[in-house]
């Protein structure tokens, strides 16, 4: 399905491409573009459980080291997200078919339904909740971003100054030059942020949108998990869910069960671990500025 849209867009590819040497010459790539230097792999969510924690982050690492640009793309996101997904493909292939500039566009302030839907749409991972501005073409939303407060120690309340950008969204589609820093320039001008972070994907990013607008790399984040259940293998399940007391409570589990570990309750109870490929993290150092 998935080689059959790229063959739509008059993508040459190669399926089951081995590039790698050594240890690692087994291992191969669902499919590769070499006229674009992008592979893509499924992971199938039960097909992929359980495994190594850093699996699929050492398939990005190889494939970075190859000059190899590698999304991966999970078995939900596939099928409950697709519209989100071809945007996202379409956007590395260059095979947006609107062009619109960003100065042809209206910006607008603030939470709406019809953001809401627009983030839902067209985001890999949907809406969240924050300050929000968009810019709209024609009376329609074709680009946001999403930005909060947050406390620069992890914990504790937001503090003044120090905000995290969580969404950059454009309408699947579209190619819009000038957006993010349009949008961006605004939040600058009302807010005056002292620092903006955010995390770019493996999955996903190679991060040149930060490295455009001048964000330092901050290091990479490890691998994180969440879970898929052995009767809804196409619904990936936050971690947050499951603590260890919530699960012997929820599921009504004995003192027998108190030695086990989060993992290992969540196998009795036919839940089991995936894990992502890890992100990175970016640092803005913002000085005030008159706009």
């Amino acid at each position: 399905e998935m080689a059959g849209l790229l063959r739509s867009w008059d993508i040459n590819i190669i399926q089951q491409f081995k590039p790698f040497s050594d240890e690692h010459s087994r291992k191969s790539l669902d499919l590769f573009a070499p006229d674009f230097g992008v592979a893509i792999e499924h992971i199938g969510l039960w097909a992929h459980r359980n495994r190594e924690e850093n699996d699929h982050y050492l398939k990005y690492k190889l494939c970075q080291g190859l000059g190899i640009r590698l999304v991966q793309i999970f078995g939900d996101d596939w099928h409950s997200r697709m519209h989100a997904v071809e945007g996202v493909l379409k956007s590395i292939f260059k095979k947006q078919e609107q062009l619109v500039g960003a100065r042809e566009c209206e910006i607008v302030g603030g939470y709406s339904f019809e953001l809401r839907k627009f983030l839902e749409e067209n985001h890999i991972q949907g809406f969240a909740s924050g300050t929000h501005f968009a810019l709209k073409y024609h009376n329609n939303i074709v680009a946001s971003i999403t930005v909060k407060q947050i406390n620069p120690s992890g914990a504790g309340p937001p503090v003044e100054g120090f905000w995290e950008l969580s969404r950059y969204c454009i309408k699947a589609d579209y190619k819009l030059p000038g957006a993010f820093e349009r949008l961006f320039k605004r939040f600058i001008c009302e807010f005056q942020p002292k620092e903006i972070i955010s995390f770019s994907d493996h999955r996903w990013s190679i991060g040149g949108l930060y490295k455009k607008n001048g964000f330092k790399l901050d290091g990479e984040i490890k691998p994180d998990y969440s879970y898929v259940h052995e009767s809804k293998t196409l619904i990936r399940l936050s971690k947050r869910m499951f603590r260890k007391e919530r699960i012997l409570r929820k599921f009504g589990l004995d003192s027998s069960f108190l030695e086990f570990t989060e993992s290992q309750l969540m196998e009795v109870i036919g839940h089991f671990r995936i894990y992502d490929a890890g992100k990175d993290k970016w640092v803005l150092d913002t000085a005030p500025k008159s706009c």
